[in-house]
C-alpha cells in the first residue's frame, strides 16, 4: 500500500497550518510594527489620536508574545492572530470613520480565519464582521459615533492618503502571503497526496 496516497488530509493540513502560523505571525508582527510607527508619526500633531495608537501598541505586544511562545496551543495562537486585525479594524472605524481602512480589516479577518483554522471559523468571522459593520451603522444613525471620530479619512490631505496607503499595503501583503502559501500547499499536496487532497476538499476541511 502506498502510504503517500493514504495520509489523513486533516493531519497534513493541520501540520501545514502549524508551520505557516509561525511565518505568518512574524510577517504580521513586522507589518503591524510598521503601521504602528506610521500611526505614531501621524498622532504627534494630533493628541486625540493617541488612544488608538495605544491600542495598536498593545496588539503589537500581543503579536510578539504569540510569535515567541510557540508552545501555546495552535488554535489559541490562531484565534489570537485573528483578534488583532479585528480589534485594529474596530479601532480604525471608531477613530476615522467610513472612509478609513477599517472595512478592509473586517474583510481580511474572515479570509485569514478560513486559511488558518477552517471553513466554519471563516464563516463565523464573516458574520462577526458584518454584524460589526451593522453596529457601527447603527451608532452612526444614533449620532454616537460622531463623539468618537477624531477625523474623517475621506479627505484630500496627503497625510491621510499616506496613512491609508500604509494600512492597505500592509493588509494586502499579509493576505496575499497567506493565499500564496495556501496555493503552494494545495499544489504540493496535489502532487504527493492526490487522494487526500480530494477528501480534504469535502466537509472535513471545515474544522
Amino acid at each position: 500500500m502506498d502510504t503517500k496516497h493514504n495520509v489523513d488530509p486533516e493531519i497534513v493540513l493541520r501540520e501545514w497550518r502549524t508551520k505557516i502560523l509561525n511565518t505568518f505571525l512574524t510577517v504580521t508582527a513586522v507589518a503591524a510594527a510598521v503601521m504602528t510607527a506610521i500611526s505614531i508619526l501621524d498622532a504627534i500633531p494630533h493628541p486625540k489620536k493617541w488612544p488608538s495608537v495605544i491600542v495598536y501598541l498593545i496588539v503589537d505586544i500581543m503579536l510578539i508574545i504569540l510569535a515567541a511562545f510557540r508552545r501555546i496551543d495552535f488554535r489559541i495562537r490562531a484565534w489570537g492572530v485573528l483578534l488583532v486585525p479585528y480589534v485594529v479594524g474596530v479601532t480604525v472605524l471608531a477613530t476615522f470613520g467610513l472612509g478609513s481602512s477599517g472595512r478592509l480589516y473586517l474583510m481580511a479577518v474572515p479570509i485569514a480565519a478560513l486559511i488558518l483554522i477552517g471553513v466554519r471559523p471563516g464563516i463565523l468571522m464573516s458574520v462577526v464582521s458584518i454584524l460589526t459593520f451593522v453596529a457601527f451603522a447603527f451608532l452612526t444613525d444614533r449620532g454616537i459615533l460622531a463623539n468618537w471620530l477624531v477625523s474623517e479619512r475621506n479627505s484630500l490631505l496627503v497625510a491621510d492618503w499616506l496613512a491609508e496607503f500604509a494600512d492597505t499595503l500592509g493588509l494586502l501583503s499579509v493576505v496575499m502571503l497567506l493565499l500564496i502559501m495556501f496555493y503552494r500547499f494545495q499544489d504540493r499536496t496535489r502532487t504527493t497526496h492526490p487522494r487526500g487532497l480530494a477528501r480534504s476538499a469535502g466537509p472535513a476541511g471545515g474544522t
